[in-house]
């Protein structure tokens, strides 16, 4: 049972994920929901590499728990606050999407698993967006030049999936990126030239 606790925390953000939609007219009700449904994002990847509890279900579950976590936080967002964007700013984040949804896909058929990779530079996007979301629902603005920071952040990311996702042999959900792969084979080297 204890194996399970992961995927429990995954299914609960999935569940209360929409209660951030019926709690933006209430910033500290919408700040509470948030921070408490994004801590299973944190305890459940956490618990299930520290404890080996990880799965093909857990990945999945991850996955769409993330995507249900950050959507419902986007439309409390879009519905509560006013978004400056541009129309550059739709297509951009539109291409960002269609290209996650192309190395999502890419994973699925390649390597017969639905996930997604744990990228420093995705880790960094959920950094930086923690603050985000509460604050926008409080100040009912994000500037224009805000939102286009965040979306090239996670074009970043999407695009080093993307890459990954073409260029490995083996999914490996806990990959933490390029660069890492990069410093990885050096070390490698030295090791078999020394």
């Amino acid at each position: 049972m204890k194996k399970q606790i992961p995927n429990i925390l995954s299914s609960s953000r999935i569940v209360f994920s929409p209660a951030m939609v019926f709690a933006r007219s209430s910033p500290h009700c919408f700040a509470f929901i948030y921070f408490t449904v994004g801590m299973t994002d944190m305890l459940d990847g956490y618990l299930a590499r520290k404890y080996h509890w990880e799965s093909k279900l857990g990945v999945t579950l991850e996955m769409l728990a993330d995507a249900t976590y950050f959507l419902c936080a986007f439309i409390a967002i879009a519905l509560g606050a006013k978004l400056h964007m541009t129309t550059f700013a739709w297509f951009y984040g539109a291409a960002i999407l269609l290209c996650r949804l192309i190395s999502v896909i890419l994973i699925r058929l390649k390597f017969k698993v639905w996930g997604e990779m744990h990228l420093a530079s995705m880790k960094m996007l959920g950094f930086l967006v923690l603050p985000l979301f509460p604050l926008a629902i409080y100040l009912q603005r994000i500037p224009a030049s805000i939102v286009i920071f965040y979306l090239t952040v996670f074009a970043i990311g999407s695009l080093e999936q993307l890459v990954l996702a073409l260029k490995l042999k083996e999914f490996d959900s806990s990959c933490k990126g390029l660069y890492f792969i990069y410093k990885e084979k050096k070390k490698n080297k030295e090791l078999i030239a020394g």
